[in-house]
């Protein structure tokens, strides 16, 4: 399929193939491909704009990567190491509870000590102190993966634990 047709496709609203959207994504300009995100964005939400407020919490800058991208991960014992006890979080999470943020996000270094039972129990250190109201947005893939490994359990299975914990 052409070009032209996918993108009449968009502007007819209806759903792309992932080998179409990848074919959009290599073919087209950004200009034109910005033009149709926006068309389908306005007509899932109009000209209406959403946001969140949030604040961010780092638990920890020790990893146990070297990513090339990051900036700041030192390994343990190092002189600018640093890893938050769940209290300090928790302090941080006071120092932000009556804000009207909606949104939580937490990432940081993968440590080499704490797996899915820690950060659970971070989670609902979090929760006991945040309502409902505020979304936790926290890990990425390589933290998830990380604790999940340590725990010697299933993705679902620390999936399972840190949303009975409170990530949602």
């Amino acid at each position: 399929m052409n070009v032209e047709t996918i993108s009449h496709k968009v502007l007819e609203g209806q759903r792309l193939s992932p080998e179409e959207g990848l074919s959009l994504y290599r073919t087209l300009d950004l200009g034109w491909l910005g033009t149709l995100a926006l068309h389908v964005k306005r007509q899932k939400s109009g000209n209406e704009i959403y946001f969140n407020k949030n604040f961010h919490i780092e638990p920890t800058n020790i990893c146990i990567h070297h990513c090339l991208f990051c900036s700041y991960a030192c390994r343990s014992g190092e002189s600018n190491s640093w890893a938050m006890s769940i209290d300090e979080i928790v302090d941080t999470v006071k120092y932000h509870e009556k804000s009207k943020n909606t949104e939580v996000h937490i990432v940081g270094g993968v440590h080499p000590d704490r797996d899915v039972f820690y950060y659970a129990d971070m989670l609902q250190s979090i929760r006991s102190v945040l309502p409902e109201r505020v979304h936790i947005k926290a890990f990425s893939a390589v933290e998830l993966d990380d604790m999940f490994t340590k725990a010697c359990i299933t993705d679902s299975e620390g999936f399972e634990i840190l949303k009975q914990a409170g990530l949602k």
